[in-house]
């Protein structure tokens, strides 16, 4: 049986390679655990009490997006069968969106900004428009592809 030494030089070289491969290892794997799928939709249930507003035509709620934590998804029913869905994050400097008033408009509260429902700037400082999200009303539901 043969032993082999090495000297602390040696030693910590090959612990520093060693680690080096596992924080590449840990950086390189997907975050997402076995099985688990990523968000590709969002159910809003109009039977909830907190999503009350949206159940009538000019209700407007913001929610989560599961994609994008800091950007919620503001609702709006404008009609019996429509939904509009679009950022809350304003597109100069990602100020939070107000929730549309009773003309319709969103605000930013930082520089001014101003949107309609469709996102579409009214007034800048920005010219570019909201991110929109694809939203379907279900029978108790809104759908909103992300």
């Amino acid at each position: 049986m043969s032993e082999h030494s090495c000297t602390r030089r040696e030693f910590f070289v090959g612990a520093a390679k060693v680690a080096a491969v596992v924080g590449v290892a840990t950086i390189l794997a997907p975050h997402a655990e076995a099985g688990e799928k990523k968000a590709t939709s969002i159910n809003v249930d109009l039977a909830n009490p907190v999503n009350a507003p949206l159940a009538k035509v000019g209700g407007a709620i913001m929610v989560d997006n599961p994609k994008t934590p800091k950007d919620k998804i503001i609702l709006y029913r404008k009609s019996n069968t429509v939904v509009t869905a679009v950022s809350s994050l304003c597109t100069h400097a990602d100020g939070p969106l107000t929730l549309p008033d009773a003309n319709g408009i969103m605000t930013c509260p930082w520089h001014k900004a101003t949107f309609n429902l469709d996102g579409k700037v009214i007034k800048g400082p920005t010219s570019k428009p909201l991110k929109k999200y694809s939203a379907t009303i279900n029978g108790n539901s809104v759908i909103v592809k992300l």
